[in-house]
């Protein structure tokens, strides 16, 4: 006959995780972003933090390449994790920032895009 017996929890250390709300909250621990147009990197930091990649917050901003007008293209944060063995996934709907090459030269680029969507668009409803 087996007995069954209640787990010993110890309370002085951490859980992994736990839920609040129900919701499942990990301990990431991120550091304060040195100004305001690097919560990007400095959240791909906390992140390499939680699994154990030890990184220089400053190294990470610094290969996440700034835009001039402050903030990271979320596909500088995943080239980033990729290029360091992570997966990684972007969801967007919003075209304009869908592709960054798009902003080296959007008036030769994005209305040829456009047209050419129209054309194909204009194509498939008269067949």
């Amino acid at each position: 006959m087996s007995t069954l017996t209640t787990p010993v929890i110890d309370t002085t250390i951490e859980p992994a995780h736990r839920r609040i709300d129900g919701a499942l909250r990990l301990p990431v621990r991120i550091l304060p972003q040195p100004d305001e147009t690097t919560c990007g990197p400095t959240c791909l930091h906390a992140v390499y933090r939680y699994w154990g990649d030890e990184q220089r917050l400053d190294d990470v901003i610094a290969r996440t390449h700034r835009l001039q007008e402050g903030g990271t293209f979320a596909v500088f944060l995943g080239c980033d994790a990729l290029r360091h063995g992570y997966r990684a996934a972007i969801y967007t709907y919003n075209v304009t920032v869908f592709d960054p090459t798009w902003r080296l030269n959007p008036a030769k680029v994005f209305p040829l895009a456009v047209t050419e969507t129209m054309r194909a668009g204009r194509a498939a409803s008269t067949s």
